[in-house]
């Protein structure tokens, strides 16, 4: 590998180490939400509608970046396009974790699933399907499974 190629495998790294840095901030915001609601029934039905309101933005916001990590087009800083370099680019240590990331960006109904259908349909252009109650219920996720998508997505 070259300067060149190991500076471009670096930037991609270190983008996607702050947008998953972001993602984990919004995510420990929707936490914080849901629990404070829970825990404060009286508080969220006085400032309810504030609380819908924020929680709609961390959630575009979280659904965001995430999305953003997952996105396969060119010219972005993606873990699908990391993977692409690391083959073209990488040592073999590298090149061995591979099939197992590819596995895991590729699977059809885990939590990275739901979030990329998330935020494609209902976050980045806010499509029809998605406002369709078959997606919401096909689609659903809570807080845990946010997070576990988060854990796999550093793993």
């Amino acid at each position: 590998m070259n300067p060149d190629q190991k500076a471009n495998i670096d930037a991609m790294v270190v983008a996607l180490s702050k947008s998953m840095f972001s993602a984990w901030s919004y995510l420990h915001v929707l936490r914080g939400l849901h629990e404070g609601g829970r825990d404060n029934p009286l508080v969220l039905a006085r400032f309810g509608w504030l609380f819908e309101q924020v929680w709609r933005a961390v959630f575009d916001g979280f659904f965001a970046k995430v999305g953003t990590v997952l996105d396969s087009t060119k010219s972005t800083y993606s873990l699908p396009n990391l993977v692409t370099l690391v083959r073209r680019y990488g040592d073999p240590e590298l090149k061995q974790l591979l099939p197992e990331v590819e596995a895991c960006l590729s699977e059809k109904n885990g939590p990275l699933a739901k979030i990329k259908n998330w935020r494609h349909a209902a976050v980045a252009h806010r499509s029809l399907e998605s406002q369709d109650e078959s997606f919401h219920a096909d689609n659903k996720m809570n807080v845990a499974e946010l997070e576990s998508a988060l854990v796999q997505l550093e793993e």
